[in-house]
């Protein structure tokens, strides 16, 4: 909801390329992340990790999702060619819904799943300035599902876009990748941008060698307005798209061979607006009015029909410094309409509502001494269908030496249940008759259903940070967690009946029983483990930027529970994962950069541990032209990364791949 962490205030020296920052710059860019006041990366009471410009440039990575890949702590695992698993230390599914994703301050999750159609979430990447991830609960300022993170993607001001962009890129299965952007000034205080793209990927192949039917084809366009007069500014900003994935929908079937795989296209639009008034006083601090709208719409034939929804969200907060006191509040309402269609498969009753979430929060950050901060606050939520939720946290900065940090935070956060969660019926699976698992006649539809009832998820984190840098050449930042989580979802086994006559079996002749599992809050769980980012400056023309993360996720059903399909939770996150990056300028106008990555096992899914190696060759020949080669995915000839469990779908095999891209500036 209201602005957080993420505003970044950045130096000039963004626009600059990476190798140009030494390690020590980029530790002392000025960030109003937690306390929302101007702080350096070093001084923030959080595990901050930031994606520049020349990161995504450099990294070779095409969508936003991949880009994430490098962030010490967040898990991304591929589905098939369009679609994505990503979280924040742990609890990972196609629709994780304990991370908030932002866009410039609009929120990203859908409130049908609270998860992320991550197909859908695009902007033109030469556009986008960073992204900062903060890893660890957010809600005492973002609120519903600021749980385990916050990214908060940031795009550029108009007036640093000024020209004209194109962009294409094409490979064995990039089979289209272009955009164009026009930017200039309106007047000498305003300017503005418009911007084009549209992509086609290819497919991936099965388990079975076949060809999916997973092929993606995407359009978008939008354009931002900026204007400044004194002590105002003013953004407006706004973006539409079309396109249509494809998949493979396994269907739930009550008669031979009880579930089928069908192949099926979705088609996916929709529009937003965004503006943003901000007012700066010398005395009396900052003050920022937002509102956004967003329309988004989504023809899915065989599963959930057609969902089409939107959100009018109104945001304000106010900062100021009083003494040694740096204090922001802000209030916020926001209101969610939505008309679900449904299939067989799937229904939502009430079919169509009106949701109102309010907001307010309030936070101080004090200043005991020059080397000691203490920041405090808390959010307010009440929801139409919810009790009030407060959601505290405390964070204390120690600046130890000029060149060492510590930090500390105890935060408690709570995730609002989804639509799905409360209205869903959802046909999730058969079990055959006459087998080991069913020894009756009659085949069980297992039919997942939802409860209006049913609690808010919430956790309480202990985190612990510590970052270090020595002059130009080594910087290292550690976070360490332990999280424990309460009223966690689970799906308890109601009463069988038969189909027919909703009586209790045995049942007719060629009729069918009905196994109910009811959405609840029956778990409890704990997480665990530390988060290491470490960089090298080798020369002034090769840097070596790593990332490790160590995780570990306990999970617990209550005594009474019969749940039997959450419980594999614990082996759906890597224990492991490391990211290397190698950032060599090898002569002038050239650039050598690799990216290895080691991803640990996922037991629950029978997928296996994996190394992976990215090499990308870019050659500058002028400042207005350049021409990379990325080879993707080198020590793979296809894997898997995941295998969906509510919703599903067929998984397909991420590919070695191949591409050239072109970016022309004017």
């Amino acid at each position: 909801m209201s602005l957080f962490a993420s505003f970044l205030t950045v130096s000039t020296a963004w626009g600059a390329d990476l190798l140009e920052l030494n390690l020590e710059d980029l530790m002392e860019v000025e960030v109003t992340s937690v306390s929302k006041s101007s702080k350096t990366v070093a001084d923030s009471p959080a595990a901050v990790f930031v994606i520049t410009q020349d990161d995504l440039r450099r990294s070779g990575a095409t969508t936003i999702a991949e880009a994430l890949r490098m962030v010490p702590g967040i898990e991304v695992a591929q589905v098939d060619s369009n679609k994505w698993a990503l979280t924040s230390r742990g609890f990972n599914r196609r629709f994780a819904n304990k991370l908030l994703i932002m866009m410039d301050g609009r929120t990203l999750y859908t409130p049908l799943f609270s998860g992320v159609f991550w197909e859908v979430q695009d902007t033109l990447l030469e556009d986008i300035e960073r992204i900062e991830v903060i890893r660890g609960p957010g809600a005492t300022i973002w609120g519903a599902n600021a749980v385990n993170g916050v990214v908060n993607i940031i795009t550029k001001k108009s007036q640093n876009t000024k020209g004209l962009l194109t962009t294409a890129a094409a490979g064995t299965h990039e089979k289209g990748n272009v955009s164009l952007r026009y930017g200039g000034s309106l007047t000498e205080n305003v300017s503005a941008r418009v911007y084009m793209k549209a992509l086609e990927r290819g497919t991936y192949d099965q388990a079975s060698g076949e060809e999916g039917h997973d092929d993606w084809r995407m359009q978008q366009l939008g354009f931002r307005g900026d204007g400044t007069l004194g002590r105002h500014s003013l953004t407006f900003q706004g973006d539409a798209y079309t396109g249509k994935m494809g998949e493979t929908v396994n269907v739930a079937s009550t008669t031979v061979p009880y579930s089928n795989a069908f192949d099926q296209d979705s088609d996916v639009s929709g529009e937003n607006l965004l503006t943003r008034y901000e007012y700066r006083h010398p005395q009396h601090g900052t003050m920022t009015l937002q509102f956004y709208y967003d329309h988004t719409n989504r023809v899915n034939p065989l599963l959930v029909g057609e969902d089409d929804r939107r959100i009018y969200d109104l945001d304000f907060y106010h900062s100021f410094s009083v003494d040694s006191h740096n204090w922001v509040w802000g209030v916020g309402r926001r209101t969610i309409e939505d008309k679900i269609q449904g299939t067989d498969s799937l229904s939502v009753d009430p079919a169509s509502l009106d949701e109102h979430l309010h907001s307010f929060f309030v936070q101080d950050t004090y200043s005991v001494s020059p080397s000691f901060d203490i920041t405090a606050g808390a959010k307010v939520e009440s929801h139409t269908y919810l009790d009030t939720a407060l959601q505290p946290s405390l964070r204390g900065l120690w600046r130890a030496t000029p060149s060492q940090s510590i930090w500390g935070a105890v935060s408690y956060a709570e995730r609002l249940p989804s639509r799905a969660e409360r209205n869903i019926s959802l046909n999730g699976r058969t079990v055959p008759p006459t087998t080991a698992a069913n020894p009756s006649p009659w085949p069980i539809l297992v039919q997942l259903q939802g409860d209006p009832t049913v609690d808010s998820e919430n956790m309480i984190s202990y985190e612990l940070g510590y970052r270090f840098r020595h002059s130009q050449a080594f910087t290292l930042d550690l976070a360490m967690f332990f999280s424990q989580y309460d009223d966690l979802r689970t799906f308890e086994q109601g009463t069988r009946t038969c189909a027919a006559t909703g009586a209790a079996p045995p049942c007719a002749p060629g009729d069918y029983i009905i196994q109910p599992q009811t959405i609840d809050s029956k778990a409890e769980g704990q997480t665990s483990g530390f988060e290491l980012e470490a960089d090298f400056q080798i020369l002034e023309a090769w840097r070596l930027r790593t990332a490790y993360t160590y995780f570990n996720l306990e999970f617990e059903k209550d005594a009474d529970s019969t749940d039997t399909a959450n419980a594999d939770f614990e082996g759906k996150s890597p224990q492991n994962q490391l990211s290397v990056r190698s950032l060599h300028d090898l002569f002038v106008n050239w650039e050598l950069d690799f990216w290895l990555r080691y991803v640990d096992e996922l037991p629950a899914l029978q997928i296996a541990d994996y190394w992976d190696l990215d090499i990308r060759l870019g050659w500058l020949p002028t400042d207005s032209l350049e021409l990379s080669f990325v080879a993707q995915n080198l020590l793979d000839d296809g894997r898997f990364e995941f295998t969906p469990d509510v919703i599903n779908t067929t998984s397909t095999q991420v590919p070695r791949a191949f591409y050239g891209k072109l970016v022309w500036r004017f």
